[in-house]
């Protein structure tokens, strides 16, 4: 929510699309997934689809205080940016073509561990702005099996340990 009528942090319609959408939130707004665990995945990589507008004479930019920024933690550690609009833009004022527009991000192959957490903060001190997000997914390849080994190797195994067991017996006779 925010201070002014219109202005927010919440889930709208957008198009018939269910997006988290913020419009002039008052103030930074940070959004985060519950922790995710990625235990038993490589290659895995973050991806969501983000959507700005910004209607009128204005531009998108730091100098505005627009902050709209995508990052993940790997098991609780440091905070990686993926994703700044900043970075991406500068968007100049009134031109909403060089803007995301229902655009998918995506992380590239994060680095391995055993739990993920997604955050994206958005700022905006305009009500003509709307910062949208949506449809973040985690995908990664299942983390390969441990070899069994083949039946004959195991009974070898049994055997020789077999042999050693009745030599000791033999000689402590």
């Amino acid at each position: 929510t925010g201070d002014a009528v219109g202005d927010h942090f919440r889930v709208e319609d957008v198009g018939g699309n269910l997006m988290f959408e913020a419009r002039d939130p008052g103030g930074v707004v940070l959004w985060f997934t519950p922790v995710i665990d990625i235990s038993g995945l490589d290659n895995v990589a973050i991806s969501l689809v983000v959507d700005a507008q910004v209607n009128g004479g204005q531009e998108f930019s730091a100098a505005n205080n627009d902050i709209f920024r995508v990052l993940y933690s790997v098991d609780g550690g440091a905070d990686v940016l993926f994703w700044d609009a900043e970075v991406q833009g500068p968007w100049p004022a009134g031109n909403n073509v060089d803007l995301p527009s229902n655009e998918t991000i995506s992380s590239g192959i994060i680095p391995s561990g055993n739990s993920l957490q997604v955050q994206v903060f958005i700022d905006s001190r305009s009500g003509i702005k709307f910062l949208r997000f949506d449809d973040v997914t985690v995908t990664g390849d299942p983390r390969a099996q441990a070899q069994i080994p083949e039946p004959a190797t195991g009974l070898l195994a049994l055997m020789a340990g077999a042999a050693v067991l009745r030599r000791r017996k033999r000689v402590s006779q």
